[in-house]
Order: C-alpha cells, then structure tokens, then sequence
C-alpha cells in the first residue's frame, strides 16, 4: 500500500488544530480531497494544504515531515493504520485511540495517548506531562494499549489508567500512577519524588 505524505510548509504561528490527520480518514480520500480537510489555526478554520504539502492518496499509512510542535491532535480517535512522525509533535498524540500505531522520531507534546483505548504509540524521544493520562473532570485515564517513550517524560504519567502498558525509558516527573485503578506502568530510570 502507498503511503501518503504531508510535509509542514511552514511551522504554525499559534496551535493548529488537526484531528483530521488519521489514517481512518485518508484511506478513502483522493490526494484533493486530503487537500481541503479543514484544520484549525487559533480560532480560524483553514484548509489542509494551507500548512502542509500533500503526496498520495487512499492510504492507512501515514508520513509527517517537518518541526510539528505547534499541531495538535494528530491520531486523535484513529482505529487503523500508521502514522510516522519525523520531528518533534505537539499535544494530545493519539487521544482516544482504538487501535493502529504511531511512531515518533522526535519529542512529543502533552496527554500522549489521553484515555487512549488500544493501538501502540512509542516516541523515541522525550514527551510531555500526562502521558496516557484521563483529561481534566474525566474519571478514566488510559483502559488499554501501549505507550512507549524512550526517554523522560513530565508528570502524571498514567493520572487514572484503568488498563494497558505505559514504559518510561528516562525519568518521569512527580505523580507517576496518581489514582491508577490498573495497567502497568514501568519506569526504566525511576522518577522523581511523590
């Protein structure tokens, strides 16, 4: 299967929103119709292409190019597929995620894997805070899968998982497990104090 790549033109002057960057909602697009999804810049709602460069079309496996710190959602509720990430990726990497994979060659942002489901996510850099954890007001962080993080990550590493693997490759910040009903966290290099 072809494999469909989107490079950053440009990094985003503020947060680019782009849930839209699943495989779930590529397979079935034509390379223009991937072009005009919409995404949102701030408060403004703008098209795919506007950021990105675009080659291929009707493909569950994803590649994303370029500094990405700035794009949010990326895999948010995906089921299916790949996405490659070569470079840094911002908050909420595969919130919500049913299943597929995700692979980072860089660092990512916040709630790496929030209330995720099932699937495997693994970012061969660092991450931020809340990794495969339940969002504000939510009673349920991660019930399954696997989280993979190479290196340190922030704290409240697994804030109330219920299920799944969470692997901390580096130290991990305070809070690690708080009000964990269940999974497994492991924490190659320990963490610091609470």
């Amino acid at each position: 299967m072809s494999v469909i790549k989107l490079t950053l033109k440009q990094a985003p002057a503020v947060t680019l929103e782009a849930e839209v960057v699943t495989p779930d909602r590529f397979v079935a697009l034509s390379n223009e119709q991937i072009r005009q999804l919409p995404v949102y810049h701030g408060k403004r709602q703008r098209r795919l292409e506007d950021f990105f460069e675009v080659e291929g079309e009707r493909s569950e496996q994803l590649e994303l190019h370029g500094n990405l710190h700035r794009v949010r959602l990326v895999g948010r509720a995906m089921t299916c597929g790949q996405i490659t990430v070569h470079g840094d990726i911002g908050m909420h990497l595969g919130a919500y995620m049913a299943g597929g994979r995700i692979e980072v060659h860089g660092n990512a942002g916040d709630w790496v894997g929030g209330e995720m489901m099932a699937g495997l996510i693994h970012v061969h850099g660092c991450a931020g805070q809340q990794v495969g954890a339940a969002y504000r007001g939510s009673l349920m962080g991660m019930q399954g899968g696997t989280i993979m993080i190479d290196g340190p990550a922030g704290i409240e590493i697994g804030l109330r998982m219920r299920r799944g693997l969470i692997i901390i490759g580096g130290r991990a910040k305070d809070f690690v497990g708080l009000q964990m009903k269940g999974g497994t966290i492991v924490l190659c290099d320990g963490a610091e104090i609470r």
